[in-house]
C-alpha cells in the first residue's frame, strides 16, 4: 500500500474528488463509487486473489486485500478487505473479520 505521503501527491491527479474524497483518499479509506482509478492508486494494486462474478448488474470483479495499516508509534494492524467493482466504480466494500476469510472466498 502506498504511504500516506505518497498518497497525498496522488490525489492531485483526480481533480473531481470532493473535499471529503481527498481528505479519504489519503487516509487510504475507500468508499463506495470512487472508480477503479482511484482505488488502485490508493491501495497499489495489489490484491491477495482477484474474482469475476456475473451477476444481474453485470460482470463483478471482486478483490481480495490484505492492508498494513498503523504505524511504530499505534502498532500496525492487519486488516482484510473485499471491495467488488463494476463498471469501473466500487459498488461493495466488506471488511473481513480474519485471515481464513480471504481462502473461504
Amino acid at each position: 500500500m502506498p504511504t500516506r505521503e505518497e498518497r497525498q501527491v496522488a490525489v492531485a491527479k483526480f481533480l473531481d474528488l470532493t473535499a471529503e474524497g481527498k481528505t479519504k483518499f489519503v487516509a487510504g479509506e475507500p468508499w463506495i463509487g470512487m472508480t477503479s482509478e482511484q482505488h488502485t492508486a490508493m491501495w497499489g494494486n495489489m490484491p491477495a486473489k482477484t474474482q469475476k462474478k456475473l451477476t444481474s448488474r453485470g460482470n463483478e470483479e471482486i478483490q481480495l486485500y490484505k492492508i498494513r495499516v498503523g504505524d511504530w508509534k499505534t502498532g500496525i494492524k492487519t486488516r482484510y478487505y473485499k471491495v467488488s467493482t463494476l463498471g469501473g466504480k466500487v459498488v461493495e466494500l466488506q471488511e473481513l473479520d480474519e485471515v481464513g476469510s480471504l481462502e473461504k472466498l
